[in-house]
Parts: C-alpha cells; sequence; structure tokens
C-alpha cells in the first residue's frame, strides 16, 4: 500500500477538485444584489478600469454641499463605502484583498467575468488542502494505514457542509479566499517539516554537506507559508484570530537534544523572521489604509482621527465580552455569538452524528501523540469562535474558516473509535472488523441524503443567496453598454472634476436605481460598465429627505448637463414614482427582461417646462 500511496493519493486529489469543482463551477452565482459582495466587485471593476480605490467622487461632494449633511449624500455612495471628507473622498470599509484576487484574475484570462470563478475554484482547492493537511498530519504522528481515508472523509464533510457549499456557488464573500490562503499556509509550514524518506523531523539550522538543501527547500517553504498567512489578512482582517495557533507552530522547531537556551534563541529569530515576513504581503492593506489616513478629515460625529490602521476599524468597537451570552446588535440574538456558533458548528458543520464528540476526542488523541499539533487544531477553532462570539452581529458564514480544523480532528477522532475503542471493546478480531465496517458503512449511509440534498438544492438554486443569473447579469452589462454608447459624444462641462467614460472626454450619464434590487445591482452594472450609478433617495430608510430640495439637486445636475436615467420595477415605490411623476418627464429608454424581478423599465428623465 505505501509503494502506491502517491498514486492513490493524485487520484482522491482528482476525484476532490474535479468533483466538487464542477459542482461548483456549474452552479456559481454571477453577480450579487446585496451589499456585502458588490463592495467587493465595485473595486474590482475600479482597478481594472485603472480607477484608484480611494477617490474623489465630484456628485458626492456636491450632495454634501446641497443637503448640507454628510448622511443625506450617502445614495450617491458604491455600498460599503464611507465619505471621508466633505470634499467627497471616498473609500471602501472592507478589505481589499479579494478584490485584488478577482482583479488579477480577469487581467490573465483577459475576461471581466471570469472574476466570478475565483470563488468556486479556490473552494474546490480548499478541499484539496483539507485533504492534503490531514493525510501529512497522519503521518506525522507516524500514524502508518488509512491516512489517505481519512483525509477525504475531512475534505468531503466539509464539501457537503450545507453552509460551505452554500457560500462556494453563492455571492462572491471573502470567507472562502481567505480560509484558501490559511490551508495553504498550514500545508507549506506541515510540509517543511516532512520529508518522504526521513519522516516527521525539525529543522537544522546547522547541518553541513547534503542536509544544506534541505535546509534551504525547508526555508523556503515556511516563508513562502507566512506570505500566504500574511496575504490572508488582507482579504479578511479577522484572520488576526488564527496567529495564536499559528505561532504554536512554532513550537515544533523545539529540539529535547538541545538546552532550553538555544532553543529559545532559534524560535525567537524564526519569530523576528515571521514578523518581517508578514509585513510584505500586507502591503495591499497598509497603501489602502495610507491612501485613506491622506485624503480623511474628523468632521462626523463619530470621528477621533484622520489616521486610519485598517478601513474596516469601526467594526473593532462593536466587539465586546457581553455579546457572548447576548448580543443586541443587528440581528438581536438574546442567546449570544456562542450559543449561535456552537449550533452552527453542532448542526452545519457535518452529517455525523455528535460530530463533536468526535472533534474532542481528536484534540485528546493528538494531544497524546503531539501537544504542538493538537493545540495548534484546537486553537484553529477556539481563536475564531471567541472573536466571533464578542461580534456584535453573528453571522452563520464567519466559522467557515473554522471547519478544516473541525473535519479533521474529527476525523482524527473517528480513527480513534475504529482503532482503539472498537478493538478494546471486542477482543475477537472479526467482531471488531465487523463492528468497525458496520461504522464505516453507515457513515457512506449517512452521506446519501446529504448528496441528494445537495444536489436538490443546487438544482433548486435555494442557495444562491443574493446572487443573480448570468442571463441578468449580461443585461445589466447591455444596459450599461447601452447607456455609455448614447453619450460616447457629449462634452463634459469647464471644469468638472468627474472622471470621464474610459476612452471618451465626455461627462458620463447616471443610472438612478429603485426597488428592492437597488442594493447591489447598481455596483455590479458600474463593475463591468464603467456608468456611474446611485440609488434612489425617497427609499433610503435610514434618512428623511425634503423632496423639494431633491428635486432642487436633480435639477442642478441637469443645468450642468447632467443625464439623469431611471431604473423602474416592481419593487419601485410609491413615493418615488410620484416624485418623478410631479416633477420629470420619463422618456422610456427600453423595456427589459431579469430573472430575478418583473419586467425593468430604464427612462431618461426631464425636467418638466
Amino acid at each position: 500500500m505505501k509503494k502506491y500511496a502517491w498514486i492513490i493519493t493524485i487520484i482522491l486529489v482528482l476525484i476532490l477538485g474535479l468533483g466538487f469543482g464542477w459542482i461548483y463551477w456549474q452552479n456559481h452565482a454571477y453577480g450579487a444584489w446585496g451589499d456585502d459582495s458588490p463592495g467587493y466587485l465595485y473595486l474590482a471593476g475600479r482597478l481594472l478600469q485603472g480607477e484608484p480605490l480611494v477617490y474623489q467622487d465630484e456628485l458626492v461632494q456636491k450632495g454634501i454641499e446641497h443637503f448640507g449633511d454628510e448622511r443625506l449624500a450617502r445614495w450617491l455612495t458604491p455600498t460599503h463605502h464611507e465619505i471621508i471628507s466633505p470634499d467627497g473622498w471616498l473609500s471602501s470599509i472592507y478589505p481589499v484583498g479579494l478584490s485584488y484576487i478577482m482583479y488579477w484574475t480577469a487581467t490573465i484570462t483577459g475576461n471581466d467575468l471570469s472574476i466570478y470563478s475565483v470563488v468556486p475554484v479556490l473552494a474546490a482547492l480548499n478541499l484539496i488542502l483539507i485533504f492534503l493537511i490531514c493525510q501529512l498530519l497522519f503521518k506525522a504522528l507516524k500514524i502508518k494505514k488509512w491516512g489517505w481515508a481519512f483525509g477525504l472523509l475531512a475534505a468531503i464533510t466539509v464539501g457537503f457542509s450545507s453552509l460551505y457549499y452554500d457560500y462556494a456557488i453563492s455571492q462572491p464573500m471573502r470567507e472562502i479566499p481567505s480560509l484558501f490562503f490559511i490551508l495553504l499556509s498550514v500545508y507549506l509550514f506541515l510540509l517543511a517539516f516532512y520529508q518522504f524518506e526521513s519522516g516527521f523531523h525539525k529543522i537544522r539550522l546547522s547541518s553541513g554537506g547534503g542536509g544544506r538543501s534541505d535546509v534551504r527547500f525547508q526555508l523556503a517553504l515556511i516563508i513562502l507559508s507566512i506570505l500566504c498567512l500574511g496575504f490572508s489578512l488582507n482579504i479578511r482582517h479577522t484572520g488576526v484570530a488564527f496567529l495564536p495557533a499559528y505561532l504554536v507552530l512554532f513550537g515544533l522547531f523545539w529540539d529535547k537534544q538541545k538546552t532550553r537556551k538555544i532553543n529559545t534563541m532559534q524560535i525567537s529569530r524564526l519569530l523576528l523572521v515571521f514578523a518581517i515576513l508578514m509585513i510584505i504581503p500586507l502591503g495591499l492593506t497598509i497603501k489602502n489604509s495610507v491612501d485613506i489616513s491622506a485624503n480623511k478629515e474628523a468632521f462626523k460625529k463619530k470621528d477621533t482621527s484622520g489616521s486610519v490602521v485598517v478601513s474596516n476599524i469601526d467594526h473593532v468597537t462593536s466587539l465586546s465580552p457581553l455579546n457572548i451570552f447576548e448580543s443586541r446588535g443587528k440581528f438581536k440574538t438574546e442567546n449570544g455569538g456562542l450559543k449561535h456558533y456552537w449550533d452552527i458548528m453542532n448542526n452545519r458543520m457535518s452529517w455525523i452524528p455528535y460530530f463533536m464528540i468526535l472533534v474532542i476526542i481528536g484534540i485528546i488523541f493528538i494531544w497524546r501523540k503531539n501537544k504542538f499539533l493538537s493545540a495548534f487544531l484546537a486553537l484553529w477553532v477556539l481563536g475564531f469562535l471567541a472573536l466571533f462570539s464578542m461580534w456584535i452581529n453573528p453571522y452563520s458564514r464567519y466559522m467557515i474558516v473554522a471547519f478544516p480544523a473541525l473535519a479533521i480532528l474529527g476525523s482524527f477522532g473517528l480513527y480513534w473509535v475504529l482503532s482503539v475503542l472498537i478493538p478494546s471493546l471486542f477482543k475477537s478480531k472479526r467482531i471488531s472488523y465487523l463492528v468497525g465496517a458496520l461504522a464505516v458503512l453507515s457513515i457512506l449511509v449517512i452521506y446519501v441524503p446529504a448528496y441528494s440534498e445537495v444536489k436538490e438544492n443546487i438544482e433548486l438554486e435555494v442557495l444562491k443567496n443574493k446572487a443573480i443569473s448570468q442571463n441578468d447579469l449580461l443585461t445589466l452589462i447591455e444596459i450599461g453598454d447601452s447607456i455609455n454608447q448614447e453619450h460616447a459624444g457629449s462634452t463634459a462641462p469647464a471644469g468638472s472634476t468627474v472622471l470621464p467614460l474610459k476612452g471618451q472626454d465626455s461627462l458620463p450619464p447616471i443610472l438612478m436605481f429603485s426597488g428592492r434590487w437597488q442594493y447591489g445591482l447598481s455596483e455590479t452594472m458600474e463593475t463591468h460598465t464603467g456608468l456611474k450609478t446611485v440609488r434612489t433617495p425617497m427609499e433610503q430608510e435610514k434618512f428623511v429627505f425634503d423632496n423639494d430640495q431633491v428635486r432642487e439637486f436633480m435639477d442642478k445636475l441637469m443645468d450642468e448637463g447632467y443625464t439623469i436615467y431611471f431604473w423602474q420595477d416592481s419593487g419601485t415605490q410609491a413615493v418615488t414614482n410620484d416624485f418623478l411623476n410631479k416633477n420629470y418627464n420619463l422618456n422610456e429608454y427600453g423595456s427589459y427582461q431579469f430573472d430575478l424581478v418583473d419586467e425593468v423599465k430604464i427612462y431618461e428623465l426631464t425636467p418638466k417646462d
């Protein structure tokens, strides 16, 4: 079996990658209408259009000056963007890492729509890495048999988790991409300790002869591991909760044959290198923070400084130990974040009954063999559980990042049950083999309905949360490109600071979205077409607008040479229709069919005589 282990590994990697990859790829979403995903798409669009991520928006500046309150100008800003100065400077409140990955993907492939392949592809690669990590841990703990089988179980456990495949095919979000770089970091670090011939061992910092090449290779793997971990923080800043677990891995360098002083000095040097190397991949986040700080002014009540550490630093203020047991945030979870996430791990992590018991057994089993690896896997889960439980708004998807560690621990727990517990209960080998075979068979039977549910959910498209179809995306692009071409020859007013459409000198037209779908569809359209989009002010629930003030603002824009188009669908509120019909001529520009909403009509607004 050992002779053909690498062949089995390759076959299983292909099965996992191609099998789950095909499922995710065939069913993944295009674009999104929610408020989270379009924020990442919008930044990717600006990168594709060669525009800065922190920028001054003339419309926003005009809005602040006209309404006298930056809050009343927010309908002019993209979702998840913040007005950082009274001069109309904007910045995203979310990390920029995922947007850069989508931008690089589109640049390499030469196809803007390829940005929607990032999440499903990385979701499949994650499962491969989970398999490889689990298999590597079996070898590291000197368990010679069946590592591939339990690695496969760990990968399938995550792959069939309803929460995981939900976000593998749904709107582009940051959980799965950030998890990819964490898993890659872990695999590279553990691989640095593993040699196919000599087994699991420590790096020899002072070796001579032929050992030197091994040392260099191992150090190169660790350096790559640190860089991958650092890049994951560009995608999701809360990845800092993984740092305690990762730092525990450095304990693997402890050599019992050396003195405490030598070990301490060696690990301290490595930790210093770790701290320095982490800065390199964080360059994207650092640059974004510097750009924000250079243009930010403390002009709002909540502002305490013009300097910014990270773009979403305001979220840190919502952390509180009180949220662990009783959250009073958006969802008002009376039982607190801890119970919410425990239910997620218990009910949406695995189809195997009492899986969390296997996780606990796995922690104890690994602890007896290698305390550092046990602590690493346990802290991987506990770090994120502690952080997210203190968050004011517990989102289920946040715990996806802990699923691999849970699956691996559960696989080790099951291994102990099959290899230790059952043989100890049944002295007869024949009976113990029979009981073990029945246990394995029961797990296979359990995953039959799991597969059926996944297949049914995908076919019914019940998992594409806040997502739109490819046809809808192409229709959005058609509308945006058509309006852009309509105004390709117009001239921008003298002194205008509004960025023209790429390849022309014209002042860009504006499309004002209304209805339920305005949050996100507008950014998705702007991502792919560059058409300036805004939302209807009367439908912004948080703020009350004076209709006369809104009309004066829109009239002023038209007088300056802006052309305003209006998106109307079945969700457009009566107050919006009444306002526009009273003050403007609605000249129908086109009628369009979408899967997500009834017939959409685009109107060009012109002042009534």
